[in-house]
């Protein structure tokens, strides 16, 4: 059987869903939250699309947000440390 590339989208954004503990009604509550914006950079964002991540903390599980592709790249980059993250800023300003 062959499935469309959204249906197997959504099977494995289910099931990176139930990793962390969530259903997908929850999934869409946040995202409604968000007004389907990413929770960083405020680009508008598919709800199941290739670009879209749900962010979590890798320590603790819990859920932050739902984030454009970019800028959940760009917290892993960072390694979702704080302060490096605070450093860029002053640097960035700094220009």
């Amino acid at each position: 059987m062959r499935y469309s590339k959204n249906a197997k989208r959504l099977t494995t954004h289910r099931w990176r869903l139930r990793r962390l503990g969530w259903t997908l009604e929850q999934y869409y509550e946040l995202l409604n939250k968000q007004h389907s914006l990413c929770a960083i950079c405020k680009v508008d964002i598919k709800p199941i699309g290739f670009n879209t991540h749900l962010d979590h903390c890798h320590v603790s599980g819990k859920v932050r947000g739902i984030l454009c592709g970019s800028c959940n790249r760009g917290l892993g980059q960072f390694k979702d440390n704080p302060i490096t993250l605070a450093a860029a800023i002053v640097y960035l300003r700094s220009i």
